[in-house]
C-alpha cells in the first residue's frame, strides 16, 4: 500500500501509528503527495536551478516558479514547454518510469485532500480515497486587544494543562507567524515553557561574515575560516557540497547560497519534551490556534504564474479550488484533535482585525477577554505591574489589578533603569570579530553619529540587511551605468536582462517602464556631458582597500562608482563621481565631526588607488541619477531643466588649468552645477577648494578614520548621539527602543558656517 500525504509532520506520526499496529512485516510504503507527484512527473536538482540562473539570468525564486508550473505543461510551443524540452535534452530533469511500473502492483490509499491534477494522474491506477468524517464540536474563541495579552493567556492555559499532568508533547501552537514568534519566545520564557528556538542560516551573523568574505576573496577555504561555530560551518559546507559542480565563485554562486540559506532552518536549542510550533495537527494534539483573525488561513489569490482561466484549461486547481481544500483540511484537523482553542487580537502592529472567515464553518463561543492572569510567573507579573504603573503615571489610567500587584510586589525597581553602556572586554570582542575588522564610509558614519549605534549595527549586526524597492532600483541603475561606455553596450538588452529577474505586477511594470525612459535619458545626458571633458579614461565600480592593521587585522574599504582620469606631466589627474538615486548631501562642514563625509571619503580613497601614482584630484562630485523631474517652468526648456538636474554636484579644485581639462565649459559650466567663472574669478556660489584645503580635507579624513579605529579597538561604544541646531543623529535611528537615550546622552555640536576650519584645525592633535 502507498499512503500519500502532503503533511510532513503528520506523515511521521502516521508511519509510527501504522508500525505500532502491525504484528507482521507487510510491504507498505508511505510517501507525501509531493513525492508522489515528483515521481509521476519529473524531478530536478541543484544543477537544474544553476543552469536556468546562468543561461537565462534568472533569480533563484523565479527558477522555482518555472519548475513548479512546468509539470502542468506538455506542449512544445509554449515558453515553459520549450524550456521543459530543453532541460530534458540537457539531462537536467528526469522521469522515474520504474515508479510508475511498480504502482501497478500496489493498492493505493490516499488520506489527504487531492485536486484535479492529482486525480488525473491517479486515474491511471487503482486507488481508494480514505476520508474521515468531521466530528461536530463547539469551540471556544478568545478575543484580545493585543498580542501580548493573547500569548500571556495561552502561556497560563498551558501551565494549567501541565499542572493537571498533561503530556507537554501533545501541546501544539498553530499559525505562529513572524509577528507572533517574538512574543511567544519572550513570554514563554517567563513561564519556563520550552519551545525550539528556530532561525534561518541566513539570519546568523557568521553566515553573513562568510558571504562578505567570499565576495571579497572569492576563496571558499579562506572564507570558511571566519566561522567559529562548528554547527554553522558544517551547515555551510553541506550547502556548498550540493553545488560542488559550480566552478566559478561569482555573483551567481553567491545569489544561490543566499537564497538557499533563507530556507535552511536551524535550532539554537532543542528539547526532548517541548511545546511544538507547527501548521497542522493530529488526533492526539491539544492545539492553540493563535492569530485566528481575518488574515488566517493564507488563502490563495488569482496571481500565480498561470491564471485561474488558464488553469481551468490545463485541468489544474484554481485558487478557489485550492482555498476549498485548505478549508476542508483545517476543519477536519480541528474536529479530530483532542482539543482546539482559538485566540486572536483585534489590533497588532500590522493592523486591526476581525475573526477569521473560517469561523463561518464552525460553531463557537466568542469570549472577549479583558483580564490578566497572575498565577505562574513572577517575571510576567513584574512586567504587568510596570505597564500598569506607566498607564497610571502617563495617562492617569487605573488598571483594576494595579493595587493587587503593588501589594504583592513592593520591591519592584520601577523607574530605576540605567541605560549607560557598561562596557565589554576587548579581547572577547576581538575573538568575536575573528581578529578582523572591515571599515567603510557607512560604518564610520554610524560610529560618529553614535558609537553605540555602530556597536549594534556593525559589531553585533542586530539588523539584517533587507533589499528594499528603493535599493533594488538603485542596484539596477548602478549595474547598467557600470557598463554604459563599453563598446558593445546595448541599453535595451541590459535593462531587459535586469528586469527579467523581477516578478512584476501590472502596476510595477508601468513604473519600471517609466524608469527605463528615465535611465535612458540619464545615459544620453552623461554621454553628452563626456564631450565637455578631456578626461577620456574611466574606471567603474572601483574597489579600494586600505590596510590599517593594528592590534587586529583592519581594512578600510570603499567603492567608487566612476573615476574619470588622464595622465599629465607625471601626474594622474582625476575626478571622482558617485551616483545617487536619493537626495545627495554635498556640504562637507559636518566632516569636522566625522559626519556626512561621503565626498571627503572619496578624496581619501583616490590617493590609495592601486596603479595610480602622484594623484591630483580635480573634483569630488555626486550625481543624482533618479527623480530628475522638475517643477514645470514655462520660461525654461523642459529638457534643459532635466539635463541641469544631472549636473555634477560637489567641490572642484581652485585651479582653472586643471578644471578646464576636466570641464571645458567651466566658465559657464554645462557639466558642474553652480560653476561660473568671470573676470574676477570664480563666482561666490561656486563650490571650490584650494590645494591647501584639499590637502587639509584629506588629512581630516585620515584623522577621522584613524580615530574611529582607535576608539573601536578600545571597545568605546558609549551612547553619544550628536545634537546640532534643531537636528540630531537619532532622527532615523532604528535602535531608539534599545538604547533609551536620555537628554544628557546627547553631545551638542556646532556645525561650522564656513570652510575656514580646513585651515585652522591642528589635525595631528585632534581626536
Amino acid at each position: 500500500k502507498n499512503y500519500l500525504s502532503d503533511l510532513e509532520e503528520k506523515l511521521n506520526k502516521n508511519k509510527k501509528q501504522i508500525l505500532k499496529n502491525r504484528t507482521t512485516l507487510i510491504d507498505e510504503k508511505i510517501i507525501t503527495l509531493d513525492e508522489f507527484i515528483n515521481n509521476m512527473t519529473f524531478s530536478y536538482d541543484e544543477k537544474t536551478i544553476y543552469y536556468l540562473m546562468k543561461k537565462y539570468n534568472l533569480k533563484y525564486d523565479i527558477c522555482l516558479v518555472y519548475l513548479k508550473n512546468m509539470i502542468y505543461v506538455d506542449d512544445n510551443t509554449s515558453f515553459l514547454g520549450k524550456l521543459k524540452n530543453e532541460l530534458l535534452s540537457e539531462g537536467l530533469i528526469s522521469y522515474n518510469d520504474n515508479f510508475k511500473k511498480q504502482l501497478n502492483n500496489y493498492n493505493i490509499i490516499v488520506d489527504t485532500p487531492i485536486g484535479k491534477f492529482e486525480k488525473k494522474i491517479l486515474s491511471n491506477f487503482s486507488y481508494k480515497l480514505k476520508t474521515k468524517e468531521l466530528v461536530k464540536k463547539e469551540y471556544d474563541v478568545y478575543e484580545f486587544s493585543n498580542i501580548e495579552e493573547e500569548v500571556d493567556f495561552i502561556a497560563n492555559k498551558i501551565c494549567d494543562l501541565l499542572h493537571n499532568e498533561c503530556d507537554i508533547q501533545k501541546i501544539k501552537l498553530v499559525n505562529v507567524s513572524d509577528e507572533y514568534y517574538p512574543f511567544v519566545k519572550r513570554i514563554f520564557s517567563f513561564y519556563n515553557l520550552p519551545i525550539d528556538n528556530e532561525y534561518t542560516l541566513y539570519s546568523h551573523g557568521e553566515f553573513l561574515n562568510f558571504i562578505n568574505k567570499l565576495k571579497e576573496t572569492k576563496d571558499l577555504q579562506l572564507s570558511l575560516e571566519v566561522i567559529e561555530t562548528l554547527k554553522i560551518k558544517k551547515t555551510i559546507i553541506s550547502l556548498i557540497n550540493r553545488y560542488i559542480f559550480v566552478k566559478d565563485i561569482d555573483d551567481l554562486f553567491m545569489q544561490i547560497l543566499i537564497s538557499e540559506s533563507k530556507k535552511i532552518k536551524l535550532k539554537s536549542t532543542s528539547y526532548l519534551n517541548k511545546i511544538t510550533i507547527c501548521n497542522h495537527i493530529t488526533e492526539d494534539d491539544i492545539a492553540f490556534v493563535v492569530g485566528f483573525n481575518d488574515s488566517y488561513p493564507k488563502y490563495r489569490k488569482d496571481e500565480d504564474f498561470f491564471s485561474d482561466t488558464y488553469k481551468e484549461q490545463l485541468g489544474v486547481d484554481t485558487s478557489l479550488d485550492e482555498n476549498r481544500k485548505i478549508d476542508e483540511q483545517l476543519l477536519l484537523e480541528y474536529s479530530l484533535s483532542q482539543q482546539t482553542i482559538f485566540t486572536y487580537s483585534t489590533r497588532t502592529k500590522s493592523g486591526e482585525y476581525q475573526i477569521s472567515p473560517i469561523s463561518g464553518f464552525i460553531e463557537y463561543n466568542l469570549i472577549k477577554m479583558n483580564d490578566s492572569f497572575f498565577k505562574y510567573s513572577d517575571i510576567a507579573n513584574h512586567l504587568k505591574l510596570s505597564r500598569y504603573l506607566d498607564y497610571k503615571n502617563k495617562y492617569n489610567v487605573n488598571n483594576k489589578n494595579l493595587n493587587f500587584l503593588k501589594f504583592n510586589y513592593k520591591e519592584l525597581p520601577y523607574k530605576k533603569y540605567d541605560n549607560k553602556f557598561t562596557g565589554i572586554n576587548k579581547e572577547t570582542m576581538y575573538k568575536f570579530l575573528n581578529n578582523k575588522l572591515l571599515l567603510s564610509y557607512s560604518s564610520m558614519d554610524n560610529y560618529y553619529k553614535c558609537s553605540f549605534k555602530y556597536y549594534l549595527n556593525n559589531i553585533l549586526k542586530v539588523t539584517q540587511y533587507e533589499e528594499t524597492f528603493a535599493t533594488e532600483i538603485g542596484n539596477i541603475f548602478h549595474r547598467i551605468l557600470e557598463k554604459y561606455n563599453e563598446p558593445d553596450f546595448n541599453f535595451d538588452f541590459s535593462y531587459n536582462k535586469e528586469i527579467s529577474q523581477l516578478v512584476l505586477d501590472h502596476k510595477s511594470q508601468v513604473f519600471y517602464d517609466k524608469l527605463r525612459n528615465d535611465l535612458k535619458f540619464v545615459i544620453d545626458t552623461i554621454n553628452k556631458q563626456n564631450r565637455f571633458s578631456t578626461f577620456d579614461n574611466e574606471l567603474h565600480e572601483k574597489k579600494v582597500y586600505i590596510n590599517k592593521d593594528n592590534t587586529i587585522s583592519i581594512t578600510f574599504m570603499g567603492v567608487i562608482d566612476k573615476i574619470k582620469w588622464k595622465e599629465q606631466d607625471g601626474k594622474t589627474i582625476l575626478a571622482i563621481i558617485d551616483y545617487k538615486t536619493g537626495n545627495p548631501i554635498t556640504n562637507i562642514s559636518k566632516s569636522y565631526y566625522g559626519l556626512d563625509m561621503q565626498l571627503p571619503i572619496y578624496l581619501y580613497l583616490a590617493h590609495h588607488i592601486d596603479g595610480f601614482s602622484n594623484v591630483e584630484v580635480v573634483g569630488i562630485y555626486l550625481q543624482k541619477i533618479l527623480n530628475t523631474e522638475s517643477y514645470y517652468d514655462p520660461k525654461k526648456d523642459y529638457i534643459k531643466q532635466k539635463e541641469d538636474n544631472l549636473k555634477l554636484d560637489g567641490y572642484s579644485l581652485d585651479d582653472t588649468n586643471l578644471v578646464e581639462q576636466f570641464d571645458t565649459t567651466y566658465q559657464d559650466s554645462e557639466l558642474i552645477k553652480s560653476m561660473k567663472f568671470g573676470k574676477n574669478g570664480f563666482y561666490g556660489y561656486t563650490k571650490i577648494l584650494t590645494k591647501e584645503q584639499m590637502n587639509s580635507l584629506y588629512r581630516l579624513v585620515e584623522n577621522k578614520v584613524d580615530s574611529s579605529i582607535k576608539h573601536i579597538l578600545e571597545a568605546d561604544f558609549e551612547i553619544n548621539p550628536k545634537k546640532m541646531d534643531k537636528d540630531n543623529t537619532c532622527k532615523y535611528c532604528p535602535y531608539q527602543d534599545i538604547c533609551h537615550r536620555k537628554e544628557e546622552d546627547y553631545i551638542q555640536i556646532e556645525i561650522p558656517k564656513t570652510l575656514d576650519f580646513l585651515s585652522e584645525v591642528d589635525y595631528d592633535n585632534m581626536d
